[in-house]
């Protein structure tokens, strides 16, 4: 479990330095197996605005940014970023500034000065493996020109990784967790995030999706909520932020939105199209013998008796606690979306878990236990965010199946 110090102090007031809290935890039980920076190296990298934009005269790849960096300055900066354009707010490594193992300085690329650099996400050192060209910073974030890139990117953290003992293993591996330690250890109170959202009046969640259970020993509690007129997009700044802290990488909107969740309240969630939902019904069932299902890394997977399935009424849509599939996955075309929130077998899960191949945080947290209380909360958390940060209508009511 990886705890951003900066994260934790959203919910608990921390008098201490990050070595202090690392050394009082650890005394307490809850061992701090390492304590790091979370700024790789990146030193006097600031926020700049392309201003203009025009190509190389000797270089088809090649582009000439003239970037405000601040202050008043405008430097002229060379990228073979292909997804740069005028207007774009982006990491601008000026002369005398660091990257992780490099520090920059004015150099000719192609016969024309470049005085610095525009940074994608692997220069920066951030985990957003697979991102094609420059980091483009988002607009709405009240950011300009001459902001230091690491303080705004949270780079100017501590990161606390944890090595939990059985008796600590399952409410420690969430922010509120541990911050109910901390809060114990000081003798100060948590501040517990809201979990509430105003439902749409006129609609009913029972209408919309109906939920059935066939394997009560394998899925204890199953909560649905529904959230319709979602935009998908890019996270804003402070949630992204967040997901990297933990060491995850971004994705949009609702995936970090879940992600989020999980990581504050320590109960996994899963979100399906809503309109990708055949039959309008969600059943929690096991695998038929040489079912055959697509997850969302594109393998098909052979299912049988022993693996625990989400099925819409046509087939499998979800392995249960592991991995969605790619025929429900929220996308950009996605407008409603279904919150999965349930509890499931920490044996079951771990052994499927592992005969896929697939390690998951949220298969991670399931094998290592979580309490089938807090499913209500998380669903209703996840819902607030996706109101809050994705303009949904949240669908009144919501499904809660308990067989046990």
């Amino acid at each position: 479990m990886k705890v951003s110090y900066n994260w934790l102090k959203d919910y608990v007031e921390i008098p201490l330095s990050p070595q202090e809290l690392a050394a009082a935890l650890t005394a307490r039980g809850v061992v701090v197996e390492e304590l790091h920076s979370n700024n790789p190296g990146v030193e006097g990298v600031v926020v700049g605005r392309v201003v203009e934009i025009e190509h190389h005269p000797d270089a088809d790849t090649l582009w000439i940014c003239q970037v405000d960096v601040g202050g008043g300055q405008v430097l002229q900066i060379v990228t073979g970023a292909q997804n740069v354009r005028k207007g774009n707010l982006v990491p601008a490594a000026v002369p005398g500034s660091k990257l992780p193992g490099m520090k920059m300085k004015t150099k000719k690329l192609r016969g024309v000065e470049s005085h610095g650099m525009l940074c994608s996400p692997d220069e920066l050192g951030l985990p957003d493996g697979g991102h094609e060209g420059i980091l483009i910073l988002p607009e709405d974030a009240g950011l300009e020109p001459g902001m230091d890139v690491a303080e705004v990117l949270g780079l100017n953290d501590w990161i606390m990784e944890l090595d939990l003992t059985a008796n600590y293993a399952s409410h420690c591996q969430c922010m509120i967790g541990v911050a109910r330690e901390v809060a114990a250890i000081l003798g100060t109170e948590v501040r517990i995030p809201e979990t509430y959202a105003p439902e749409a009046p006129n609609t009913d969640v029972s209408k919309l999706i109906s939920i059935r259970i066939d394997e009560p020993e394998l899925c204890s509690r199953y909560v649905a909520r529904v959230v319709k007129g979602i935009q998908v997009k890019e996270s804003p700044l402070w949630l992204q932020t967040r997901i990297r802290a933990a060491g995850m990488r971004p994705i949009n909107n609702i995936v970090d939105i879940a992600n989020f969740v999980m990581l504050e309240l320590g109960q996994p969630l899963h979100t399906f199209d809503y309109g990708k939902i055949r039959g309008q019904q969600i059943i929690v069932r096991r695998g038929g013998e040489g079912e055959r299902f697509t997850t969302l890394d594109g393998q098909e997977r052979v299912l049988d008796p022993d693996v625990l399935v989400i099925a819409d009424g046509e087939g499998p849509v979800a392995l249960a606690g592991v991995m969605g599939g790619e025929d429900s996955e929220v996308t950009d075309q996605t407008t409603d979306v279904l919150i999965e929130s349930a509890h499931f077998d920490n044996i079951n899960n771990r052994r499927t878990a592992l005969r896929m191949n697939l390690p998951s945080e949220a298969s991670s947290r399931f094998t290592k236990g979580v309490a089938p209380s807090g499913c209500l909360r998380a669903a209703n958390r996840a819902a607030q965010l996706m109101v809050e940060l994705a303009g949904g209508t949240l669908v009144a009511g919501h499904l809660d199946v308990c067989p046990r």
